[in-house]
């Protein structure tokens, strides 16, 4: 695995997960809603994180296996 996507695959996630934290937070404690907007809420943030690092990844392997037949 390229050294670049690594990196980028964990501070992706790091930053994902500070981002649902602050969520939950927002959604619990300043918005009073329910277990429902939570459940929403992560399935969004794991959609998210999912398309950003197949973006990512498939990106650079279409670049790097390119080849002149």
């Amino acid at each position: 695995m390229n050294p670049k996507l690594l990196k980028f695959i964990i501070l992706m996630t790091i930053i994902v997960v500070l981002i649902w934290i602050a969520g939950e937070i927002v959604i619990i404690a300043f918005l009073g809603l329910s277990g429902v907007a939570s459940i929403v809420w992560s399935i969004a943030m794991i959609i998210v994180a999912i398309s950003l690092s197949l973006y990512k990844s498939l990106g650079n392997d279409k670049d790097k296996n390119d080849r002149n037949w």
